[in-house]
């Protein structure tokens, strides 16, 4: 997980993983990463969960996060972008969770 950015994105190894149409989300604003050129996908109305240290899980809500989504899904791309991580941007710090603000 990475911090700083202006904005939050899901990374396309975790897209992946979550199983949703990757290739059909290869619209929005353009991004460069690592040396890639990928599509910013919006998916609007995110829950996101996270655990303490303790193990404590506790959930968030975003209007809306990215996805990075490369502009060539060929195996030797997602083979190269899969260790680029999350990206966690600055408005996730003012999502309320549980009545405490991050």
């Amino acid at each position: 997980m990475d911090t700083g950015s202006p904005y939050t994105v899901l990374s396309t190894n975790e897209i992946l993983g979550t199983r949703l149409p990757i290739h059909t989300m290869q619209k929005g604003e353009m991004v460069s990463l690592a040396g890639f050129r990928f599509f910013r996908h919006p998916i609007h109305d995110v829950t996101m969960s996270f655990k303490t240290e303790t193990g404590e899980l506790f959930k968030g809500t975003l209007s809306s996060i990215g996805a990075l989504v490369p502009t060539k899904l060929d195996k030797k791309t997602l083979d190269d972008v899969k260790y680029i991580p999350n990206i966690v941007g600055r408005q996730l710090p003012t999502i309320e969770i549980v009545g405490l603000q991050l």
